[in-house]
């Protein structure tokens, strides 16, 4: 670029005013300015400059460079005036200018439309696993699902399971209470397993006649699900406590990292209590050994005894304590435990 030196007296040919706070000084020097044809850029625009404004310019001893102050003002949108009797610049007005507002709008409206295709996106992968769970969920034992429905979001799923009773009371009379709880926890299983395993997923069974809610269900994280039954009317109620032994064993449940299996369950009338024995499903002794059981077992043996006194509770029995004995597979007693349910803790 072409570069040229001036060297001059600020007379009434070039006058700098500055107007500054009480210590300002007024008067005339020597300067060494640089011109290189400086651009002033707005917005990505190049802003060309009205006769008279003056032009750009580097300050040599100080490296600065020097913007006419009309020039930039203008440049933004601003409005200036010289104001003779205070001996100073006044600049009025605001960046945020028509276009600045614009572009806001503009921001405003792509992250709405962002929204909208991420709302669509988790809608069609429910959709989605909607009917793949139909299609491999679309028997409960001989009763026949009509519909599964999800809503919700990737974290937090809702199901709503719908069977007819007007054509299948008869089928349904004959499930047990266990039937029904494996083929939720493998629809559950199926539906963390799509999205994540801490997926909180929570739903009924529903007659779609009657809008009786049959059974509800709920599973949080890798908690075992919770499944409570309203069917009382429609499979007799609860009335064998040998019918929720029955449904109860064989269940699984895990203490610790440590599988075990219901061998045996008995429900004392009388006491309102209930015995049951879980057998590991391997050789535990030293994994059970090496459990902490503040940490790891407390919690754990809780959940189960809950699990098992609302089973008998949602039935109608009374339930006050909970004896549970834990065995490794050989049969050897690993531990013992009874807890108290209406205070919620063992002793």
């Amino acid at each position: 670029m072409k570069k040229k030196i001036i060297i001059a007296l600020l007379t009434a040919a070039v006058v700098l005013t500055v107007a500054m706070a009480a210590s300002a000084t007024t008067g005339a020097k020597q300067i060494e300015a640089t011109y290189r044809n400086i651009v002033i850029m707005t917005n990505g625009n190049v802003v060309s400059p009205e006769p008279g404004m003056g032009e750009p310019f580097i300050l040599t001893s100080e490296g600065r460079t020097y913007v006419p102050i009309r020039l930039a003002a203008e440049a933004l949108g601003l409005d200036i005036e010289w104001v003779d009797w205070l001996n100073a610049v006044k600049i009025t007005g605001s960046t945020s200018s028509a276009e600045f507002e614009a572009l806001k709008a503009e921001n405003a409206d792509l992250k709405a439309q962002l929204q909208a295709y991420q709302n669509k996106k988790g809608s069609t992968a429910l959709r989605d696993l909607e009917d793949d769970l139909l299609y491999y969920y679309d028997k409960l034992k001989d009763v026949k699902i009509e519909n599964i429905i999800l809503d919700g979001a990737k974290d937090d799923v809702g199901v709503q399971i719908k069977i007819d009773l007007d054509e299948f009371a008869g089928k349904w009379k004959k499930l047990y209470d266990n039937d029904i709880k494996g083929w939720i926890e493998d629809l559950v299983g199926d539906i963390q397993n799509e999205f994540s395993k801490d997926t909180i997923v929570s739903g009924k069974i529903i007659d779609i006649d009657s809008r009786d809610v049959l059974v509800k269900f709920n599973k949080i994280g890798k908690s075992s699900p919770r499944v409570t039954f309203y069917d009382d009317s429609y499979r007799g109620g609860g009335s064998d406590a040998s019918v929720i032994e029955k449904d109860i064993k064989g269940n699984g449940y895990d203490v610790g990292g440590i599988d075990f299996t219901v061998t045996d369950i008995s429900y004392d009338e009388d006491e309102e209590e209930i015995s049951l024995r879980l057998g590991a499903d391997y050789n535990a002794v030293s994994y059970w050994g090496d459990l902490d059981y503040r940490y790891d077992i407390k919690p754990d043996v809780i959940d189960i005894c809950e699990d098992i006194a609302d089973t008998f509770g949602n039935k109608g029995f009374e339930v006050k304590t909970v004896i549970i004995d834990f065995r490794n597979n050989n049969n050897v007693r690993l531990d013992s435990y009874d807890y108290d349910v209406d205070r919620g803790r063992l002793f």
